[in-house]
């Protein structure tokens, strides 16, 4: 497992949540589904941000380059819905329109808490790996 890629492959991530968080946040509308799709993109991105710290301490027996692949995904479909348009007069009627359905935020919320979950694991049992080796 390469620790350069995978760090930067993290910190491209950690990016793209913070650009996500940052036009979501200007988004007026939205409600209670913009308000838990941003949690879960702070709280992620804090994941991300501790597994980056591991760096080269990664074993074999946890490899987070699958969780990274799919939030990526996600990441990107999340940003093209959400992308501020060109045009400057579009830009302000884009700030007020929540661009996405209950059950599409629903289900980006749902993966990216589970992909978190599966992230908080790997950094428990790299721990304890660290501290048995």
């Amino acid at each position: 497992m390469d620790p350069l890629s995978i760090a930067a492959s993290i910190v491209a991530l950690a990016q793209a949540a913070s650009t996500i968080t940052n036009i979501v946040s200007d988004i007026r509308d939205g409600g209670k589904d913009r308000e838990n799709l941003l949690e879960e993109l702070k709280l992620v991105k804090q994941v991300l941000v501790c597994v980056k710290d591991q760096g080269e301490a990664w074993n074999a027996s946890f490899d987070p380059r699958g969780s990274i692949r799919r939030l990526n995904v996600i990441f990107d479909a999340i940003h093209a819905k959400i992308k501020p348009p060109d045009c400057r007069m579009n830009q302000s009627l884009h700030s007020l329109r929540w661009p996405f359905e209950k059950k599409a935020v629903r289900e980006y919320v749902s993966e990216i808490e589970r992909l978190k979950s599966t992230l908080s694991m790997g950094l428990q049992i790299n721990h304890r790996y660290i501290q048995h080796h």
